[in-house]
């Protein structure tokens, strides 16, 4: 605050590039770019991957509607799969029936840092060229068998968004390995100015989507803040569903196998079901 330099120019700003590169690198991804908020981070990344008019993108039957809204925003159609009961994440049988000639990506959503099996939807996607963005607006920290959520697919998004375990109030960020996709995002966020290495030479029509000064530097503490709340977050989910499991016809969801300790976050909504 005292350096009177709140705003997001120039891209990356001073706080903004050290709080990105931490948390790609956290997640395993080469870059990462801080955007306005977690719909912006889906709707840019969405652009970034290729998804124009008419493309069909298919996405969870079970999710904030967000996820949907950003594929209708880049253009594309949203298509809906149905999830796992036991996971509430995108059942990749029911991905694969509503593929068409139309399919351009798949956005798993990694719900309460819950997630897709993923090593069967990349598979997938593999098969039938498609991208993956991965929407983990609950996921930040979380890792799928030694992957960090966000690094699986060709583009990973996150909110900061009040109610998510890191928030600046608002914001989100992209991240990606892949360095056509990073300049394109800096492109999209940024007026459609050159991004910083302009190896592919893109320039987009858009618009400021840039995080802030202030927002970055609250994050910092907050990724600072990360290891020790995972860990609270995970030891109060575990009590809560022991609690949950002696009451009659409720029981928790089971674990998921690929999850490390501390990576859980979960919410008594997507643990409960009746037998």
């Amino acid at each position: 605050m005292e350096s009177r330099h709140w705003g997001g120019f120039p891209v990356p700003s001073h706080y903004n590039g050290q709080f990105a590169e931490r948390f790609a690198a956290m997640h395993g991804a080469k870059y990462g770019l801080g955007v306005t908020n977690g719909t912006i981070a889906l709707i840019t990344a969405l652009r970034a991957v290729g998804i124009g008019f008419g493309d069909e993108v298919i996405v969870p039957a079970y999710t904030w509607d967000g996820t949907a809204l950003a594929v209708l925003h880049a253009g594309g159609i949203p298509v809906f799969a149905d999830v796992d009961p036991d996971a509430y994440c995108l059942d990749v049988e029911a991905v694969r029936r509503v593929i068409t000639p139309r399919t351009r990506a798949i956005m798993p959503v990694h719900l309460a840092k819950r997630f897709t099996e993923m090593d069967a939807l990349l598979d997938l996607a593999r098969e039938h060229q498609l991208a993956i963005v991965e929407d983990c607006a609950h996921a930040h920290g979380g890792q799928y068998k030694g992957r960090g959520a966000g690094s699986m697919g060709d583009a990973g998004c996150f909110s900061f968004q009040e109610s998510k375990p890191m928030t600046a109030g608002e914001s989100g960020i992209v991240i990606t390995s892949d360095l056509r996709i990073f300049e394109h995002l800096q492109s999209q966020i940024n007026w459609g100015h050159a991004s910083i290495t302009d190896q592919y030479h893109q320039r987009v029509l858009s618009a400021n989507y840039r995080m802030t000064e202030l927002q970055a530097a609250l994050l910092i503490g907050q990724l600072d803040m990360l290891p020790e709340l995972a860990e609270k977050r995970f030891r109060s989910a575990k009590h809560l569903s022991e609690g949950l499991s002696e009451i009659a016809h409720v029981r928790p969801l089971p674990g998921q196998n690929s999850l490390k300790r501390g990576s859980l976050f979960c919410c008594v909504f997507n643990i409960v079901r009746s037998r």
